[in-house]
């Protein structure tokens, strides 16, 4: 195997990771929209914290 197979392959690995990962996002419950959104908000204020400390 060549790096150029090799770079494909982990490009199309990668992109079945973002499609799978896209879909999973386009299709939430409201239930699920909140616990994502607090938990980007509770990332948020650790990094935030991390910065201020």
């Amino acid at each position: 195997m060549d790096l150029k197979q090799l770079n494909q392959q982990l490009n199309d690995a990668l992109n079945r990771w973002l499609q799978a990962t896209m879909y999973y996002f386009q299709h939430l419950s409201q239930l699920e929209m909140y616990g994502w959104g607090a938990f980007g908000l509770g990332f948020a204020l650790f990094i935030v914290g991390l910065v201020l400390l």
